[in-house]
């Protein structure tokens, strides 16, 4: 996830798209990954995917009390 911010702060989307996929195959349930994956493919101007994978963040994010 770090590396994939990195790749993002430079624009370097493709290659942190590629980062937070090993995240998310890593930890499945890592929210923020999804987050931050969400984030890349709307830089992309992938918004289907964008969307998809906001709504998986959305699923997994803890709740606020």
């Amino acid at each position: 996830n770090e590396i994939g911010d990195l790749y993002l702060r430079k624009g370097m989307y493709d290659d942190a798209v590629a980062e937070y996929k090993k995240a998310i195959d890593a930890d499945p349930n890592c929210a923020l990954a999804y987050f931050n994956l969400s984030i890349a493919y709307d830089k992309k101007g992938m918004k289907r995917e964008a969307g998809e994978a906001y709504s998986a963040y959305k699923r997994l994010k803890p709740k606020r009390k």
